[in-house]
């Protein structure tokens, strides 16, 4: 019969929080939380990476969304906003000796900006006085036009020497002196060709212009940006391009274009890596950025003429802190396959899912708590309900000493438990409103799940939850849809006989199962090896099926159920169907943990709650796992008033004993198994296996011999 000592006691099905132990009546009478939760560790490597001066030490922030990662990195860089030197403003001029290659200047801040306006004026007035200057007269003759032209010209050219020469006093900058004196000996070729050759119009002088692409007049500090949408334009620039009076596209260095590297130069950018990898060229051209600190502004799609060679901008030079937000999926394949990566992100972040679950976290929570409220103005929180809030952050943990830092998620539940109280009119939210929240949620998203019990319940899924049978047994299965995950029974069959193919995992047969459920029937290979093949070879072929699935198959956590289901078949012995078991084994016959062990229990509850309570029901799981029950008030009432079961095990032997009812058995001094047990069965069923075969290849070659000595006479004499 079972052993009832490995029964569940009913107080380890669900960790509660002392709603007492919380010193408050509402959260109104608190403080709301200034600091952060937990993350010290990633806060601190966070820290060290932006006091790095040394190259390649940008920012990796890696964890899973809804753990604050951003709001952290946001808050610790904005704290550094409005500190450190403020850099320069970066310019672009027309090369009068290049034109295909323009020119960077830099400037002090706030200087970029009035060179420009400078240029623009200087421009405009020059245009003012040859306007003027070369008007037609009263009564217009070719000659006075040209006469006029070339007094115009003289009246420019001399302006314009006097202008330049006051704008080198103004901008005594040491990349501008140069400069200068090509715009000077531009204007003077340009000026006389517009005389010479009766150029219609005024000129427009745009290589006298100036292209102000970073402008940090209004800074106060080192630039720090936030880019959300990093594609290729928004972080490196471009160059737009322009219809000319032909209708032909162009562009020229007044069309280049800075992205936020460029608006960042001398600070820190922050960005979405995942948005930004997935951009053609993007991750390329980031890290040719960050590996050669400086950064060259292409255009991402053609847009000179036919024929035209493409601008090539002087390359700005990087002085930037890179900080980008990912998760550990996309640090680690990023490390494995690209050989750059770790030499431009020496640093990493780890955000974690969950922090210990104590007394000084629950008064976290409840400041967190008090903070959401304040920020969005939700009714006040009853302490009960701050209790329920925390009992559902380690319910996410999974965990019973953990709770979770998945705070996106704690503050959903927040406004809608904040709803459903408005909707009562009650002047504060409660337990019963952090519930309902929970409730309604979990409503809107189960219709996968409750098509899938109304198959069961309808026999079309088939799922025995009474009697017994022999190589049949309940395993425990999860769909995970992302956003909502469940728990399913799903029945695990078994066929033995002679043979030598071992094991043959039907599932991995029909391309159905993944790697890591390969390695788990691999371990039950080694198990039974280990328990049966120490005097005899296992002669049997055993092939194990997931019946009526059309899902792919992966994890271990089946490895149990699968084992009892061949055991079964082998020994004859039949298995409790009101009984679902769960849990990985290894070769020792140990019982190991699973994930997902709460989804799982309900998920058979459910099962056996639409095809009726016997008072008898209930699963084993691993006993690794009762820390990490959190199983909901619904389950565990049925539990206390003994109509379902839980049972804990250690090790297969004890899981077989509770399905069987029969003693597993231990081997004594002779390595032989007592009469009787379950192990007992098994081996001497192998024996006979073991015979069988053996018996079959003597009858094999006995008709071999027979067969061959026939071909020998048949042969003809030799002389």
């Amino acid at each position: 019969m079972p052993n009832y000592n490995m029964e569940v006691p009913l107080e380890k099905l669900r960790w509660r929080c002392p709603a007492e132990s919380l010193d408050f009546q509402t959260t109104d009478e608190i403080a709301a939380i200034t600091n952060f939760i937990g993350q010290e560790r990633a806060q601190k490597a966070i820290a060290l990476g932006l006091q790095m001066k040394a190259p390649g030490y940008n920012i990796f922030v890696a964890g899973p969304n809804g753990t604050g990662k951003a709001t952290i990195v946001k808050s610790i860089l904005a704290e550094l906003k409005g500190k450190g030197p403020i850099p320069p403003d970066l310019v672009f001029v027309h090369n009068f000796e290049y034109p295909g290659e323009p020119k960077l200047i830099r400037l002090p801040a706030g200087q970029g900006k009035d060179f420009a306006n400078e240029m623009d004026v200087f421009i405009a007035e020059l245009q003012n006085i040859l306007a003027t200057n070369a008007a037609p007269p009263l009564k217009p003759q070719d000659e006075g036009k040209r006469a006029a032209k070339k007094s115009s010209r003289d009246s420019a050219t001399a302006w314009a020497q006097n202008r330049i020469s006051e704008l080198k006093n103004k901008y005594p900058d040491r990349h501008l002196a140069a400069h200068w004196d090509r715009v000077q000996a531009f204007l003077v070729t340009a000026l006389e060709q517009w005389q010479a050759h009766d150029i219609k119009g005024m000129p427009f002088f745009v290589e006298c212009r100036a292209n102000l692409v970073v402008d940090n007049s209004h800074s106060s500090g080192a630039p720090v940006i936030f880019e959300p949408a990093p594609t290729y334009n928004n972080l490196f620039g471009t160059m737009a391009r322009v219809q000319d009076r032909d209708g032909l596209w162009r562009t020229d260095f007044t069309q280049i274009k800075a992205g936020a590297l460029a608006r960042a130069n001398g600070g820190y950018l922050l960005f979405n890596l995942p948005d930004a990898v997935s951009e053609p060229g993007v991750w390329r051209t980031l890290k040719r950025a960050l590996r050669d600190r400086r950064l060259e502004i292409h255009a991402h799609e053609p847009v000179t003429a036919a024929g035209a060679a493409p601008l090539r901008p002087e390359a700005i030079a990087l002085d930037v802190k890179v900080v980008v937000l990912a998760d550990l999926d996309e640090y680690y394949h990023l490390y494995r396959h690209d050989d750059d990566f770790f030499e431009i992100f020496k640093m990493r972040a780890d955000f974690d899912t969950s922090i210990p679950n104590e007394a000084s976290a629950h008064r976290q929570y409840a400041g967190f708590i008090k903070k959401i409220c304040q920020a969005e103005a939700l009714l006040p929180f009853e302490r009960s309900a701050v209790a329920a809030v925390i009992e559902h952050g380690v319910r996410l943990a999974g965990l019973q000493t953990k709770i979770s830092t998945r705070f996106g998620e704690i503050t959903d539940l927040l406004r809608e438990a904040d709803f459903w109280a408005r909707g009562e009119k009650n002047p504060a939210v409660t337990a019963r409103h952090v519930r309902r929240a929970l409730d309604e949620k979990n409503y809107l998203l189960r219709l996968s799940e409750e098509r899938l019990f109304e198959r069961i319940r309808a026999g079309r899924l088939m799922i025995d939850v009474e009697g017994q049978k022999a190589g049949q047994v309940n395993a425990l299965m999860i769909l995970n849809y992302l956003d909502y995950v469940f728990g399913y029974p799903s029945r695990i069959t078994a066929a033995v006989g002679m043979g030598s193919s071992g094991i043959i995992n039907i599932e991995r047969e029909a391309d159905l199962s993944g790697k890591t459920h390969n390695k788990g029937v691999a371990i039950i290979s080694g198990y039974m090896r280990s328990k049966y093949a120490h005097d005899k070879p296992l002669s049997m072929s055993a092939s194990i099926a997931f019946e009526q699935s059309t899902y792919s198959v992966d994890g271990d956590s089946a490895s149990v159920a699968e084992v009892c289901a061949i055991l079964s078949a082998l020994s004859g012995s039949p298995l409790r169907q009101d009984l679902a078991i769960t849990g990985s084994i290894n070769q020792k016959g140990e019982i190991q943990s699973i994930g997902a062990v709460n989804e799982k229990i309900e998920g058979f509850f459910n099962a056996c709650q639409a095809k009726g309570l016997t008072g008898t029901q209930g699963v084993i799981i691993p006993r690794l796992n009762l820390d990490d029950l959190m199983l909901p008030e619904a389950v565990i009432e049925v539990v206390a008033q003994g109509n379902f079961h839980l049972y804990a095990v250690t090790c297969i032997d004890e899981g077989l004993e509770l399905l069987t009812g029969v003693p597993a058995g231990e081997k004594d001094a002779e390595s032989k198994y007592p009469e009787g047990t379950l192990h007992y069965k098994v081996d001497q069923r192998l024996r006979e296996l073991s015979k069988e075969k053996k018996d079959n290849r003597a009858e094999e070659k006995k008709e071999e011999k027979p067969e061959a000595e026939k071909k020998e006479s048949a042969k003809p004499a030799q002389r």
